[in-house]
């Protein structure tokens, strides 16, 4: 399809090489949220355990049943490319987590379940630890400003003007939570986990000594720290955020600033006849280029 797409924009720009093209805003952002949640394995893996928890209860009548007697809201599936369902997806868990962990200790405690629905509670509880509750906090707090930015371009009475404000803000409100709000879901995660009765410290592994060779001491590299690295891996993924944002809000800009006269903002478009233009323009009797 892209490829589609520029062959098209080819022969409009050699056709007219004033012709601009003004990618879907809404779009974009959809594409930067499917990158950044692919930047590295654990926010891989954490997206995969958000789905593999929504199969779970949705594969069966019963045990779908059993949660939305506990949770006022149903549980969403995620999509790879639509962006907007990943927010549900993160909304309703966040928002029910610890219900969520509650009824899957009471079926694996269930005389009447089977193995496999047993192994299947156990593996579930397994993946949800501080790691999981940190950055399922980090998350909601992102998605819910592309949420609700990813809404405000679709509406049809916005423009290039608008858009370019709403990026901006969007790119300090990322910002903003890149630079101060880390630590401050790894403390409401941790406050979560006392409450679930887990563990609020990090797992560390210890690496494996290192062969050397003859004549050198095998050493082992120490511990390995998870909070640094789901620190890295936060900002990993907000800085692909924060530089396509950025990139966007530039060609926005640009934009915006060559076309504001159609706005009536400017001084030049309280000047216009556009009565005069559109008779002009229907003189010239104009018509469709057949591609």
């Amino acid at each position: 399809m892209a490829g589609k797409i520029k062959r098209v924009q080819a022969k409009i720009t050699k056709l007219n090489e004033l012709a601009v093209f003004v990618p879907c805003t809404a779009h974009s952002l959809n594409l930067f949220g499917v990158h950044a949640a692919e930047t590295s394995p654990a926010m891989i893996t954490f997206f995969g355990s958000i789905q593999k928890i929504f199969v779970f209860f949705s594969n069966s009548t019963s045990r779908w049943n059993m949660l939305k007697n506990v949770i006022n809201v149903t549980l969403k599936k995620h999509s790879d490319t639509r962006w907007s369902s990943k927010k549900q997806a993160i909304s309703a868990f966040h928002t029910n987590i610890i219900s969520i962990d509650t009824i899957l200790k009471q079926m694996k405690d269930t005389t009447n379940m089977n193995y496999d629905i047993i192994n299947g509670c156990n593996q579930i509880l397994h993946l949800i630890d501080l790691k999981f509750l940190c950055l399922l906090n980090i998350w909601n707090k992102i998605l819910t400003h592309i949420d609700k930015t990813n809404k405000s371009l679709q509406t049809k009475d916005f423009t290039i003007d608008m858009a370019s404000k709403m990026l901006n803000g969007l790119y300090n409100s990322i910002q903003e939570i890149c630079d101060n709000n880390f630590e401050d879901s790894l403390k409401n995660a941790k406050n979560t986990a006392i409450e679930m009765e887990l563990s609020p410290e990090f797992l560390e592994k210890r690496r494996h000594k290192i062969k050397r060779m003859d004549g050198e001491e095998a050493k082992d590299d120490g511990a390995t720290s998870v909070h640094g690295k789901i620190k890295n891996y936060f900002y990993m993924a907000v800085d692909i955020i924060l530089s396509s944002l950025k990139w966007r809000f530039k060609r926005m800009t640009i934009l915006s600033n060559e076309f504001e006269f159609l706005c009536g903002k400017h001084e030049f478009a309280r000047q216009i006849s556009y009565d005069e233009i559109i008779d002009k323009f229907s003189s010239l009797k104009a018509r469709k280029e057949n591609f």
